[in-house]
């Protein structure tokens, strides 16, 4: 199974024109601080747990799906576990506390629901989306825990709670997906079940674009453009860490569809989680919205790049027989 790179830069191209739709919504005021507020309440709490809940069962049970998502948890580690280290190295002589802490999450923790179900399923089809699922199972419990744990380096405010670590709007819809799946309940649920769960769980790509796209807009034009550390921030992100990925998941010989989408997980802009806690912590909030904005703006661009230059040195290396 090959990725098709042609689909993938059209999924990214239509996140950049809602975007863009975000950007001129909050710029004629459509959209305000309010407004922008409920509507992420609303995709965490309404939209992705049916998002997560329909993905995990869209794709029909049997024993190698199941061994897949296995494998999807153990990548997930390891794409975490690099993330984290090239981000502290990369961060390292950063002297303002806020900015090194909040670029240091923004580096690790990617946008791998909102944005990466639709290039997920756009490159892989249903089983795509399954298998982002699982990915979501990993990124939530390390977000709570040695994501929250780099930010509160930054914030008196920040204390780690072991409850929200398991029992939050991202695990415990995977939780739940996986019981059904487990239990087969997708072979006897009523299609008008599913259709809801496609409606209510689709709300969350556009809205989250909107999002990001009037999180763009609160910037100065004149800043927006002219931050080194925002660049050296989305040259890791977008195009070395993926690159490193790829290659370690393929060195360590994952079956060639997983290592290809392991390298898209890692090559998703920082998650909007970045700009959510800034907020919510008080840790240079303006810098947490410039950190999404921008890794999502430049994606358009570095996603297709980064998947091509990974499938293009694995097969250059030969590590695979394609």
């Amino acid at each position: 199974m090959t990725v098709d790179i042609r689909a993938v830069a059209g999924v990214v191209a239509t996140m950049f024109l809602l975007m863009l739709a975000g950007y001129t919504a909050r710029k004629l005021r459509f959209i305000d601080d309010k407004s922008s507020k409920m509507m992420s309440d609303l995709i965490i709490r309404v939209g992705q747990p049916f998002m997560i809940i329909g993905a995990i069962l869209g794709v029909p049970y049997s024993n190698d799906n199941l061994l897949k998502g296995g494998l999807i948890l153990v990548i997930g580690i390891i794409i975490h576990a690099v993330a984290a280290v090239i981000a502290f190295i990369a961060t390292f002589k950063m002297r303002d506390a806020e900015e090194r802490r909040l670029t240091e999450f923004s580096a690790t923790f990617t946008n791998c629901g909102f944005l990466g179900l639709p290039l997920l399923r756009a490159a892989y089809g249903d089983v795509g989306a399954f298998w982002g699922a699982f990915f979501i199972i990993i990124f939530n419990l390390i977000c709570w825990t040695y994501g929250i744990y780099v930010l509160s380096r930054a914030s008196e405010k920040i204390k780690i709670n072991p409850l929200k670590i398991f029992v939050n709007f991202g695990t415990v819809p995977c939780v739940v997906g996986l019981v059904l799946y487990v239990a087969r309940a997708g072979d006897v649920m009523p299609p008008v079940i599913f259709d809801a769960m496609h409606y209510l769980g689709s709300i969350c790509t556009p809205l989250s674009m909107l999002i990001t796209g009037g999180l763009l807009a609160t910037i100065p034009l004149g800043k927006l453009f002219t931050n080194a550390r925002i660049y050296i921030l989305c040259a890791v992100k977008l195009l070395v860490l993926p690159v490193i990925c790829g290659l370690v998941l393929a060195v360590l010989r994952f079956p060639y569809e997983l290592t290809m989408f392991g390298t898209m997980m890692a090559s998703l802009p920082t998650g909007t989680n970045a700009a959510i806690f800034a907020e919510s912590y008080d840790i240079k909030p303006s810098y947490g919205a410039h950190a999404v904005g921008m890794t999502t703006l430049l994606s358009v661009l570095t996603i297709p790049t980064a998947v091509f230059a990974v499938d293009a040195l694995i097969r250059f290396l030969g590590i695979y027989t394609i």
